[in-house]
């Protein structure tokens, strides 16, 4: 008779902790968000980009990682500087653009 053992060991030590809750209240809620969208980016300068349900289509220029530099609409943070195919330049938020189809 063959009898199997199933052994697992976790050899990592570093769990993930969930982040935690941003509230609009708290003195730093800007620099908390603003940091937590420049860790999540996934453009870079010089790529394309695409405004999201349109087909707008663009370039990064440039990325502010400075709350100084950043331009604020309600809680989104508007801190990517796209140049747009039609000519027009403009500040971005992350959630608004897409590299699908651009």
């Amino acid at each position: 008779m063959i009898s199997y053992k199933i052994c697992f060991k976790n050899t990592s030590q570093n769990k993930k902790h969930k982040r935690e809750r941003l509230e609009e209240s708290d003195p730093n809620f800007k620099e908390k968000l603003l940091e937590r969208c420049i860790k999540s980016l996934n453009f870079r300068v010089g790529s394309r980009v695409r405004l999201t349900n349109t087909s707008k289509k663009g370039i990064v220029a440039a990325i502010y990682y400075e709350l100084k530099n950043t331009s604020w609409k309600g809680t989104k943070p508007f801190f990517i500087e796209v140049h747009w195919d039609d000519g027009e330049k403009s500040l971005a938020c992350p959630y608004d653009l897409t590299t699908k189809g651009a």
